[in-house]
């Protein structure tokens, strides 16, 4: 797949990979910088688009988290206890 941006329909949350997020902003540097940029695994422009494209996936995931924790069928933890509580059932053992 590629870069998308966050979006809700009949099926639920749809996020982009790390893989997604890390390809586009090589592609956006490539843009600004043109396509001789080097941007193999071991350039210190890769490893900052790397960390970035990290802390955005991360982020995805906890919103993702956040978004399954409101249902029964998709909570996990402490949020499955509270989401079962309020829907009038029980969780099993």
């Amino acid at each position: 797949m590629s870069y998308f941006k966050p979006y809700v329909d009949s099926a639920g949350l749809h996020t982009p990979t790390y893989n997604d997020i890390l390809e586009d902003l090589k592609a956006e540097m490539r843009k600004i910088y043109g396509e001789d940029i080097y941007l193999e695994n071991d350039s210190a422009d890769y490893q900052m688009l790397s960390i970035f494209a990290l802390k955005q996936a991360d982020t995805l995931q906890a919103l993702t988290y956040a978004y399954n924790a409101r249902s029964p069928h998709t909570a996990i933890g402490t949020s499955l206890d509270a989401v079962v509580k309020l829907n009038g059932i029980s969780r099993k053992g």
